[in-house]
């Protein structure tokens, strides 16, 4: 994948219009919130009263973060004046298209500012057709793109499983936790099963920490969970 490509897949995951989580700072103190954001020209636009406390940190502070589901993106913001005022009002005619509503209720043409938000770092997560995690990660000042697989395979080797390799959302975060070596996880219907076993395990002991009377009557007689 090229750097050209992994922009495209960027803001092909975005969309037209997205709700994305806006964090920002000044002085350690950080701020998060949902902001209406649209994507054009390579950027990402947001507007808001220039009145409003995050508008306050953004003239402080300009580097901020945001994130929509398994897309995170660091970047600086930029005040770009009224939304009235922008040559050719294309933020305004794009707002309206995608997200009317909002711009019939909240539109305030006297104080609501333009911010465009410059990306300058991506992470992007995503899963191929086998369901096997992975990373993207979009450095766009140096203008180039790492993938980083998440799952890394289990495998065996003449001593036995190497089970040092995270389980991905099946993790079991136990350091005596071990597999007989022959446990052959690249079968698939045993791997099916061996995560299905660790899913019910992984919530089986949490119900147990947590004292759920409805998982102590439902999965095991109470007393059975040894912590």
């Amino acid at each position: 994948m090229t750097f050209e490509e992994g922009v495209a897949l960027l803001f092909h995951k975005l969309g037209d219009s997205k709700i994305m989580a806006l964090g920002s700072s000044v002085n350690d103190y950080v701020m998060v919130r949902n902001v209406s954001c649209l994507f054009y020209d390579g950027k990402i636009y947001f507007k808001t009263d220039k009145n409003f406390r995050k508008t306050q940190q953004l003239y402080r502070n300009p580097q901020v973060a945001l994130c929509t589901g398994g897309v995170q993106v660091e970047g600086i913001a930029v005040n770009k004046g009224l939304v009235v005022d922008e040559p050719g009002r294309r933020f305004e005619a794009l707002y309206k298209k995608y997200l009317w509503q909002s711009y019939n209720a909240y539109s305030h043409e006297d104080t609501e500012i333009l911010i465009e938000v410059t990306p300058r770092f991506v992470e992007i997560w995503d899963e191929d057709e086998n369901r096997n995690a992975f990373q993207i990660f979009l450095d766009f000042d140096k203008k180039t793109v790492e993938i980083k697989p998440y799952d890394q395979r289990m495998h065996t080797t003449g001593t036995g499983l190497d089970n040092t390799v995270p389980f991905s959302i099946y993790q079991i975060h136990s350091p005596s936790f071990s597999l007989p070596a022959a446990f052959n996880v690249h079968n698939s219907i045993t791997k099916s099963i061996f995560f299905s076993f660790c899913r019910f395990l992984w919530y089986t002991t949490v119900a147990c920490k947590a004292g759920s009377d409805f998982y102590d009557e439902r999965l095991f007689s109470k007393g059975a969970c040894v912590q």
